[in-house]
C-alpha cells in the first residue's frame, strides 16, 4: 500500500477515524490531502470485512441509566425499565450493512 508522510493510508484513516477530528482537520495536521484521505477511507471500508454482530444477554435489572456506544459517533442511553426487543431493533438497525 502506498506510504503517506512516513504511514500506510490504512494507519492514517484508523487513526483519522480515532482521533474526532474532521477530515480536513486531519489531513492539514498531517500534510495530507482531505480528498486522499477521503478516497482511501471508502477505498478500505470496501476492503475491510465486517465484523458480524455480536449480542449479549444482559441478565441484570438496570436501575441507572447506561449509555452504549458504538464507534466513536453512536451512543444509545438505556433508561431503567427499557423495551428490550425496542433495543434489539434499534441495535440491529445501526449495525446494519
Amino acid at each position: 500500500m502506498a506510504k503517506a508522510n512516513g504511514r500506510s493510508w490504512d494507519e492514517h484513516v484508523r487513526c483519522w477515524r480515532r482521533s474526532g477530528l474532521t477530515g480536513k482537520v486531519y489531513a492539514q495536521r498531517h500534510g495530507l490531502r482531505a480528498g486522499t484521505l477521503y478516497c482511501w477511507s471508502v477505498r478500505l471500508n470496501r476492503t475491510e470485512p465486517k465484523e458480524p454482530a455480536r449480542f449479549i444477554e444482559v441478565a441484570a435489572r438496570v436501575s441507572s441509566p447506561l449509555e452504549l456506544r458504538i464507534g466513536a459517533n453512536v451512543t444509545v442511553r438505556i433508561e431503567p425499565g427499557f423495551d428490550a426487543g425496542l433495543l434489539r431493533e434499534v441495535l440491529a438497525a445501526l449495525v446494519s450493512p
